[in-house]
Formats: structure tokens, sequence, C-alpha cells
């Protein structure tokens, strides 16, 4: 029995995803029920400040955690890199199941000349490390494309250009619609309050749309209800001579999308002050000599060497030395924390004092 459990735990892998579209716990409840609904899945913790769903996968295959999460009505963040392999004809099928029973690889399209598409969680693998497994495998591989985006700063930027375009014909076509209002030409203020109802409003009536299917409210739903109740009774009774309400529709579409911008605008800039912190050299320690190499290349297990002054290139704990370290974009904390050996340390923090060796448990631009 106790062999039989120890094989079902091994089978067990774990998988964190960037989901985009989140905004309210009621997106939370509703991607977690959807992930949960894929057989294999044992177990999911969605986080709506981070954005991210961790899965515990048994037999499941992740694309199908992926589509269950984009059918729900949301997206996620992955990557694509384009790959050349040497292989026969025949092996075309073979080494696509085996891409794509890779940790982190979403799915893999494998042409019979050697050309290998590949898109991925850029959470859990990259290009040169699918590289590097399909040569263990005997395969002579080139990475032709990968993408280098930090993800987090990827989605953070994707979300800003979506609401910056939709509060622009906002911003454009409100107060013409309201000139047009209040000055008697209403046919005039129908027609241009329809970019603002159609196209900035667009993002909350799928949202309201994709709540429905999912037989849930959010946020989007009091929004798209509002807007397309009012709007619609705005055109009935403008076909009967009555009074209309184009200008305050628009208004509200306007008014909550450049609170989301904000908030767009706010968390882009913060995840790029981040990702500027990550983006630094590391003293890494390869068989015996220390040798400069960038952060995002740091595996777990590599023992890095920070010198005062210098920043903590990655999550780890103190393997040897003594300093003071500042946490305090992180923690709060004013005065400098005390390292000694088996302290943690977090990605981006300054060494004030000291020096130390770090040994690595997080890498690639993961943070605690």
């Amino acid at each position: 029995m106790e062999n039989e459990e120890r094989k079902i735990t091994l089978r067990l892998r774990s998988e964190e995803l960037k989901v985009v579209g989140m905004h309210c716990a009621t997106c939370v409840a509703t991607v977690s029920r959807s992930v949960s609904s894929v057989k294999g899945v044992v177990d999911v913790n969605v986080n709506l400040a981070s954005g991210e769903a961790k899965v515990s996968l048994s037999n499941a295959k992740l694309k199908d955690v992926v589509e269950a999460i984009r059918k729900a009505g949301y997206d996620v963040l992955t990557q694509r890199a384009t790959l050349k392999v040497s292989l026969n004809p025949e092996e075309v099928e073979r080494l696509r199941e085996e891409i794509e029973e890779m940790p982190g690889v979403v799915k893999a399209i494998v042409n019979v000349d050697g050309v290998v598409y590949v898109e991925f969680n850029p959470l859990s693998t990259n290009a040169e490390a699918i590289r590097e497994a399909l040569e263990k495998e005997g395969y002579k591989v080139s990475v032709l494309a990968g993408e280098e985006e930090v993800p987090e700063v990827l989605a953070s930027r994707r979300e800003l250009r979506g609401y910056l375009y939709a509060l622009a014909v906002g911003v454009a076509f409100t107060p013409l619609t309201l000139i047009f209002q209040y000055t008697g030409l209403t046919f005039l203020a129908l027609l241009f309050s329809l970019p603002v109802q159609l196209y900035s409003g667009l993002r909350f009536h799928l949202g309201a749309w994709r709540a429905f299917k999912n037989k849930t409210t959010n946020m989007d739903t009091l929004v798209s209800l509002a807007s397309n109740v009012g709007w619609l009774y705005s055109l009935y009774s403008f076909l009967i001579g009555g009074p209309t309400f184009f200008d305050s529709i628009s208004l509200l579409i306007t008014f909550v999308l450049a609170g989301k911008t904000l908030e767009a605008y706010l968390k882009a800039k913060s995840t790029n002050e981040i990702a500027g912190l990550l983006s630094v050299k590391a003293h890494v320690l390869r068989e015996g000599r220390e040798v400069e190499v960038d952060s995002s290349k740091l595996e777990v297990g590599d023992v890095v060497v920070v010198r005062a002054g210098e920043t903590i290139p990655a999550d780890g704990v103190v393997e040897e030395g003594m300093g003071e370290v500042e946490e305090a974009i992180f923690t709060g904390e004013v005065r400098p924390s005390r390292k000694v050996k088996g302290s943690p340390v977090i990605a981006g923090s300054t060494l004030v004092s000291g020096a130390l060796k770090v040994y690595v448990t997080r890498a690639k631009n993961r943070t605690y």
C-alpha cells in the first residue's frame, strides 16, 4: 500500500501559470472551478494579487489545463519558440509526443522538415531548456527563435496596451457625445456613442458574457448590464421622441476604463521596476571558479557570491558568510536585515555590508 502511495506521489508535478484577465474573487472562483474540472488535476490554488494559478497534476496534460482556462474566458501567458531538429520523417509524431510530455510545454507542432514550433509556460521552462532536453535524447537541435521577455512584464504590457486603446476611443468620442446630447443633436449623439459602447466597452461585454456562460456574475456584468440597458432604452426613447442618455452611458464606460487603465499602468510600472532589479549579473561558482553570468541563466542549486553593494540575483539561502541586506522594497522594514548561514534572501534585495555565498533555491526571475 505504501509503495502505491509513493508511486502516486512521484507522478505528481506542479505548474505555475500566469492567468490574464482576472479582476475579482468571482474570476478566481471561475478559474479554480474550470481547472479543477480537468481530469488528472489534483489541486489548484489561484491567487488574485499575483494573477497566478498553482496547479498540481497527476496524469493531466498542461495543454488541457490551459485550454480549460481559455474556454472559461481568460488567457494564460505563454511564449513560443521555433527549433530546428534533425530527424527522419517517421519520427515526427514521436518527437511531438516527447516534447509535449516535457514540463512546462503546452503544445508542439513538428513539421517533416524538422522545424518545431513550441508553445510553453515561461514560468516553468524556456527554449534553451527544451533544446537541452532534446539533445539528451540524442537529437541535434538549434533554436531559431525564442522570446526572452520576463513573463510578468510581457503580461502587464499587454494588459496596459489593451486598456489604453479602449480609453483613447472613449476619450475621443465621449466629449463629442456630450456636446451633441446637450445641443439637441440626439441622432449624432447616438452615432458618436456607438464606438464607446461597442469598442471601449467590449471588454466589459465579453467579460459579462463569459461570466454568464460560467453561471456567475462579476464587475463586468454590472458595467455591461448598466451600459447596455441604458443605451438600448435611449435608442427606444429616441425613436418615440423621449429623453435619451447616450452621454451618460459613454461617461460611465470611459470613467471605469480610466480607473482600470490607471491600475494597469501602476501594475506595469512596478513590474518593470522589479524586473529591472532582477536583471543583474551574477558571480556563480563553477568548478571552483567564479564565472559571471546573467541572473536569468541561474538554476536551482547554483552557488552565487554576493559582495557589499551588489544586488542579490536570485532567491536563496545563505550557505556561507555574514552580512546586512536591505529588503525595504519587499518587506517595508527600514533597517537592513542581518543574514547568517541558513538565512533566506530575496532576489532584488541589496547586500549593504559583508559578503555572502548564496545557494539558489528559486531562479529565472521568480521571487518569494
